[in-house]
């Protein structure tokens, strides 16, 4: 998305954009490990990362710069629904009937604690 500074704080939406290199999450991850790259798959007709490590010739759907799970998280199978967005996974609190619609590694809280600089701001 790009976005034009209005006033200190503030951004209007100017519309969607591409910028090559940050289709693998680099602008909140870094860049991928040397011997990983990143493909997308269609299983069930949703579009989904997956990495191969070219070294080892093995392929995986983690993303190798998130590590592993959160305790006490556990990811869901589903079958996707018009609702979800198009990345969709969906993760539970292990005991609680918590259930969320995104990576628990990316949420604000956890990315600051992998030292990555979030800022707020407002779209007018």
């Amino acid at each position: 998305m790009l976005l034009r500074k209005q006033s200190p704080g503030k951004y209007s939406v100017v519309g969607q954009c591409f910028q090559d290199g940050l289709e693998t999450a680099e602008g909140l991850l870094g860049p991928l490990p040397k011997a990983f790259v990143m493909q997308m798959r269609r299983p069930n007709g949703t579009f989904l990362p997956f990495f191969i490590n070219t070294e080892e010739g093995k392929a995986c759907e983690e993303d190798p710069r998130l590590g592993g799970v959160p305790a006490n998280w556990e990811r869901l199978d589903f079958i996707p629904s018009q609702d979800d967005p198009i990345h969709a996974v969906k993760f539970r609190f292990v005991g609680r009937d918590d259930i969320l619609n995104s990576d628990p590694r990316m949420q604000p809280g956890m990315l600051r604690s992998r030292g990555v600089n979030l800022q707020t701001f407002r779209l007018v």
